[in-house]
């Protein structure tokens, strides 16, 4: 199950904002302004209009109606686009980062994150895991009494006994699987003895702050409370971009389509989960599902489609909907394929997201992480 990379865990609701559109909101059927008190023509903001009220716009008419040409755009933020992504959560931010997130506070020491025995691989990290052991096991398959042809190697086979009256190896031997021990289970032929790391890790938010740098897959926090407020609340760039996990994005999705795959290699406490990943791109958001060690279709099958874009969005999310990770990927274009999985490892929990060659899509399964 450990694949690679690193990243940053968060817990945060994921909406997303509607486009601001620009344009006439005071505007006849026919094009010509619905403002004007003084006289009854119909003027097209490019003349000089000779009724006696005044107009605040730029282009000289003077007119009291609302302008809605371009030199003077009614949009008072001066932006065109929405805010989207999802808002790191108060949760895992720390210091400054905290107190800069719009609807987080600071609120004492915490510990966060996603905990796996499996996430250990040596017998320090292990035995440093609260909920985990470091355990060997014999595995393979003990040769034969039959297959020894003479007294020293039938002697040698834990099970077996040399018949001098027959001159042959005689007896059962002993399954690698019945050996606890890692020294006969070495000196059984046809078997090896194998180590790792087993058991049911606690959950990072049991444990202290001691015992949080310990456990692989828990990360301190300095305990950041609130609710980040979501990046749709945010209606210009400014203040979108000053929101950790949000960007301001202008209409940009393109045409065509492309097909993602999910895959899940994650579980917690040593249960499966089901996670989502909601791909936005523009206006557009599509979501994906899939349980520990499955993916959200099957090999074979077709993938599911997806928006294109200049700039996607890519969040893991747990099954309450709150923001695990993710990532951003650049360029997806119509007839691309994505593979996207979750990873794990002692800096917490990452969503990857890689490009596939034509065809490749179709026949991903869970087998990849066996």
């Amino acid at each position: 199950m450990r694949i690679f990379v690193h990243c940053i865990e968060f817990t945060v609701q994921f909406l997303l904002g509607a486009l601001v559109l620009g344009g006439c909101f005071a505007c006849n059927s026919d094009g010509s302004d619905s403002g004007g008190q003084g006289t009854s023509d119909s003027d097209s903001d490019s003349d000089s209009d000779s009724d006696g009220d005044t107009d605040s716009d730029s282009d000289g008419d003077t007119d009291s109606d609302t302008d809605s040409d371009s030199d003077s755009d009614s949009d008072s933020s001066g932006n065109s686009g929405a805010c989207i992504g999802v808002a790191t959560s108060c949760g895992v931010l720390t210091g400054p980062m905290c107190t800069t997130q719009t609807g987080c506070t600071s609120s004492g020491s915490g510990c966060t994150g996603f905990s796996s025995c499996l996430l250990a691989s040596t017998m320090g990290d292990c035995m440093s895991m609260n909920g985990c052991s470091w355990d060997g096991n014999c595995n393979g398959v003990s040769a034969s009494c039959s297959s020894q042809w003479d007294m020293s190697s039938c002697m040698n086979l834990d099970g077996c006994t040399w018949s001098s009256t027959l001159d042959s190896c005689t007896g059962v031997s002993k399954s690698c699987f019945s050996i606890i021990s890692e020294i006969s289970c070495m000196n059984q032929d046809g078997c090896r003895w194998e180590e790792e790391c087993d058991g049911a890790a606690w959950s990072c938010d049991l444990l202290d702050a001691t015992s949080c740098r310990l456990q692989s897959g828990c990360y301190t926090t300095d305990g950041c409370g609130g609710v980040a407020a979501s990046c749709s609340e945010f209606r210009s760039a400014t203040d979108c971009v000053e929101q950790y996990g949000c960007i301001w994005s202008t209409p940009g999705e393109t045409d065509g389509v492309a097909v993602a795959k999910f895959c899940n290699p994650l579980a917690q406490g040593g249960e499966k989960v089901i996670l989502h990943v909601v791909i936005t791109s523009g206006t557009k958001e599509v979501t994906l599902t899939a349980e520990t060690m499955e993916c959200s279709t099957d090999s074979g099958s077709s993938c599911t489609t997806i928006p294109v874009g200049d700039y996607m969005l890519v969040a893991l999310q747990d099954v309450d909907g709150n923001n695990v990770a993710s990532t951003f990927v650049e360029d997806v274009r119509d007839g691309d394929e994505l593979f996207i999985y979750g990873t794990g490892d002692a800096l917490g929990v990452t969503v990857v997201a890689e490009k596939l060659i034509a065809g490749a899509c179709e026949e991903i399964d869970s087998s990849i992480f066996e």
